[in-house]
């Protein structure tokens, strides 16, 4: 009998969390391990001690790949002074530095009735699950809603920052400031995003297909609660990488300078909602939209029912938002065995 059983700790940039996956089955044991785990939790030194070396495994790796120094790099920048410009593994030092005290100190602070989301979707006694979180919640302490809010200072000029390495390859970001979780243009920023990614986009054709520029070149953006950013990487040579850089800037000048057609625009509309519903066929997805949406103060059905929000966008809003967008400081992040003058 093949069958699969998932209890899952999580932990983000906003929020920490967790998650249960098991066949109906197996319900009231998966319900009665979720319980105690979440109000029993154990937090033993030599288990610790295994996942520091696992995470300390993480950082090396992470320290031998250009691609993510990169990207550390240039969130550090476009985040400076704010909790998303720390790396989310942290470093060798800040892992080393805790231990079983901290964890349970931790679990303490945040583990109250007030302070917690459920979201319980599939094929699930209602009633028990209802009854069970119930209980659940009564035992947990009341306490507060944790609502951090960290300021996020104003980016007043372009930055490029460069990190020698010696490799064959060099690795650049080009990035801006985005958007936030609630703004509304946020699905506009998407339909941005799919118009220039994939080997029918914009980026891959000019500057890998038509110019023999790129290893791998494509967007990247994140929307968080006080901020976000919108960019491109590209991996090139790095006899390349001045011309990577003028031509993803001018990429995303042309998204700001002329205003896209309607069969492109159709084209990334459809994709985004076939993708979307692709997606929404995993309870999981569906379980996390709900969630996350719930705790950030959202509208989920924004989130469920997104077709009329990507249909509704028009060749103006793409070129508006892009305007805005790019008409920023950017952040220019380079790794590789040479700089280059801009």
């Amino acid at each position: 009998m093949n069958w699969r059983l998932a209890l899952v700790p999580s932990g983000g940039r906003n929020s920490v969390g967790l998650s249960m996956d098991y066949l109906s089955p197996f319900e009231d044991k998966m319900l009665e391990i979720y319980a105690d785990s979440l109000l029993h939790p154990l937090f033993p030194q030599d288990i610790l001690e295994r996942e520091k070396v696992v995470i300390k495994n993480q950082i090396k790796a992470r320290n031998d790949n250009p691609a993510q120094l990169c990207v550390l790099s240039f969130l550090q920048e476009i985040f400076k002074g704010h909790p998303y410009a720390r790396d989310m593994i942290g470093t060798e030092a800040s892992i080393n530095a805790i231990n079983s005290e901290h964890l349970m100190a931790y679990y303490k602070k945040i583990a109250h009735a007030k302070n917690l989301t459920f979201c319980v979707v599939g094929d699930v006694n209602k009633d028990k699950w209802v009854n069970k979180l119930e209980e659940i919640t009564k035992l947990l302490p009341k306490g507060e809603r944790v609502a951090n809010k960290f300021p996020i200072a104003e980016l007043k000029e372009s930055k490029k920052l460069y990190q020698p390495l010696k490799k064959e390859q060099s690795h650049i970001i080009v990035g801006y400031r985005g958007l936030t979780l609630k703004d509304p243009n946020r699905f506009t920023l998407e339909i941005i995003q799919s118009i220039l990614s994939g080997q029918g986009g914009r980026l891959f054709i000019e500057l890998r297909d038509k110019n023999s520029l790129a290893y791998s070149v494509s967007p990247m953006h994140m929307e968080g609660l006080e901020c976000g950013y919108f960019g491109g990487y590209i991996g090139c040579s790095p006899e390349k990488s001045e011309k990577a850089i003028q031509m993803l800037k001018a990429e995303f000048q042309k998204l700001a300078d002329t205003k896209v057609s309607e069969e492109e625009l159709g084209r990334a509309q459809r994709y985004l909602i076939g993708r979307h519903d692709i997606e929404l066929q995993r309870k999981s997805t569906i379980c996390n939209a709900l969630l996350f949406d719930d705790i950030y103060g959202l509208d989920y059905k924004d989130t469920l029912d997104v077709a009329d929000k990507y249909f509704a966008v028009t060749p103006e809003d793409v070129q508006k938002l892009a305007q805005k967008i790019f008409s920023q400081p950017s952040v220019i992040s380079l790794v590789g065995p040479s700089d280059v003058e801009l």
